[in-house]
């Protein structure tokens, strides 16, 4: 009777043994994706449409990476750039889609795009899988009368007027602020052109010990630029721009100056990676509103600058740098040195820094009023200070921990105060 019972129990062990290796042999092969944003890329729609497939927080064990970099584009909308790297079994596999908006979509239009293009990229992946029978693909028919050029009634002119306005206030206190401002441009594959002019106007009142003291400070100006590219890294043009400034003691600026560029990699690359060297020359006659420290009611200067931008976006993060330096041709002791740099690092998983700075050395403050200003006009922001050095800078550390493998997205209760 042992015997029987131990020959069942070997049995149905036997038993649970083949039936596992029959389920893993059927298993679903579901991709890990990592979701790599650069900006904006609607993470909780992207999972929510996707739900066929695993997203994962770390990198490291995912199948197929989606980095996601968007641009501001010629039509005021934006450029999506999806770039996608096979891991692990995919290894070998890599691509990248892209999709255009206007300033006039709406998130919702801008989703379903970003989905098309998402599905779009996974498929070849996804062929190389056992989820085949769930997925399904569509192409759209078109009309004959549907096959030919879209003629562009604008000629590629784009438009963007903006006004805001902000009142505030309390018992003792009292602010307003204007600004307007419309921008013009036209952008091809060889030319851009551009035209932004800008109004602002700010003014501050407050009541302190029953004495009041008020500043009121306006600016205004434009800029326009025109550029044109000879290769895929040479391209010159340029660049106009007219400046009033009451905090600058600044009537009128005029600066005309031709530039001259040079970009490291090609054009056609600039979306993940720039390094651009630029030098213009320029002519700037100035007039002030009151008499400067240096006796002076108008001046013109002749100065030069040359510039290095650097716009690096890869997996690891994303690098933007700027460096400035200009000097008077005709006064080399008027000189300034600028750098602006934000870098965003993912170090490990889950923990990213992100490293933001500016500074500058000041040598060209000649504008600065020689009538003594109040108290109140400097405090205010009404009146420039002297100085010759500026900083800035900021460094943010995150860390997130725990599952790595939860897609599920629930927004309950979520955004609320």
């Amino acid at each position: 009777m042992v015997r029987e019972w131990f020959l069942v129990f070997i049995g149905l062990l036997t038993w649970q043994q083949l039936s596992a290796q029959s389920t893993n042999t059927n298993a679903v092969e579901r991709p890990k994706l990592f979701l790599n944003c650069a900006g904006s890329c609607y993470e909780d729609f992207v999972k929510t449409e996707l739900s066929l497939l695993d997203f994962v927080r770390d990198q490291a064990q995912a199948d197929i990476q989606l980095l996601i970099i968007s641009k501001d584009n010629a039509g005021g909308g934006k450029l999506f750039t999806v770039t996608f790297i096979g891991q692990n079994q995919f290894q070998s596999l890599q691509d990248t889609l892209a999709f255009s908006t206007k300033a006039a979509e709406t998130g919702a239009i801008i989703q379903q795009q970003l989905m098309q293009t998402l599905k779009q990229g996974l498929v070849r992946y996804l062929a190389r899988t056992n989820l085949t029978d769930q997925v399904t693909i569509e192409f759209k028919k078109r009309a004959p009368e549907e096959i030919q050029v879209e003629h562009d009634n604008w000629h590629f002119m784009v438009f963007t007027p903006s006004v805001s306005g902000s009142f505030q206030g309390e018992s003792n206190r009292t602010s307003i602020s204007l600004d307007n401002s419309i921008s013009a441009r036209r952008i091809t594959n060889r030319t851009r052109s551009s035209l932004y002019a800008y109004y602002s106007f700010d003014s501050d009142k407050f009541k302190v010990n029953e004495n009041e003291v008020a500043v009121n400070n306006s600016r205004y100006g434009l800029d326009a630029r025109f550029v044109k590219s000879f290769t895929e890294h040479w391209s010159s043009g340029l660049i106009y721009s007219f400046y009033h400034s009451v905090y600058d003691n600044i009537r009128a600026s005029h600066r005309v100056a031709p530039a001259l560029e040079y970009n490291l990699f090609p054009y056609t690359e600039n979306i993940r990676r720039q390094f651009r060297l630029v030098y213009q020359i320029g002519y700037n006659p100035v007039s002030f509103l009151e008499e400067t420290i240096y006796d002076r009611t108008e001046q013109v200067i002749l100065y030069h600058r040359f510039s290095v931008v650097v716009d690096y976006t890869q997996t690891w993060g994303n690098i933007n740098t700027r460096f400035n330096a200009s000097t008077f041709l005709n006064d080399f002791k008027r000189n300034r040195l600028s750098l602006d740099n934000n870098l965003t690092v993912r170090i490990a998983e889950g923990l990213s820094v992100t490293l933001s700075g500016s500074a500058a050395l000041i040598n060209d403050q000649i504008s600065l009023a020689k009538a003594e200003g109040t108290e109140g006009a400097f405090l205010l922001g009404g009146r420039q200070l002297p100085t010759n050095f500026s900083y800035y800078s900021q460094i943010g550390v995150s860390y997130t921990f725990g599952s790595t493998s939860n897609s599920v997205v629930n927004v309950r209760l979520n955004q609320i105060d």
